[in-house]
């Protein structure tokens, strides 16, 4: 995937995403919110998942927001674990 295609996905009503935001000084660490020192760390891309691959995954046939939630709680949970990975 490029980074146009990316960017464009960001704001598409077919995906549900959360942004991606990495500090870098001294180790690293990633979150899904902003870090308060502006020179060490900056948005990074995002994470996101389909909605048509979530329904898949999840055997629905449509998304309600408690299942967007659900979602969304899965992929805070993908950050936390990767972030774990890189901080040892």
């Amino acid at each position: 995937m490029s980074i146009e295609e990316a960017v464009s996905l960001e704001g598409s009503a077919d995906i549900i995403s959360l942004p991606l935001y990495l500090y870098d000084h001294s180790g690293i660490t990633m979150s899904t919110s902003p870090f308060s020192c502006a020179f060490d760390s900056g948005k990074i891309g995002f994470i996101f998942c389909t909605k048509e691959k979530a329904k898949k995954e999840w055997g629905w046939k449509r998304l309600t927001m408690k299942r967007i939630n659900k979602v969304i709680k899965h992929l805070y949970s993908e950050v936390e674990e990767y972030n774990n990975y890189i901080v040892g």
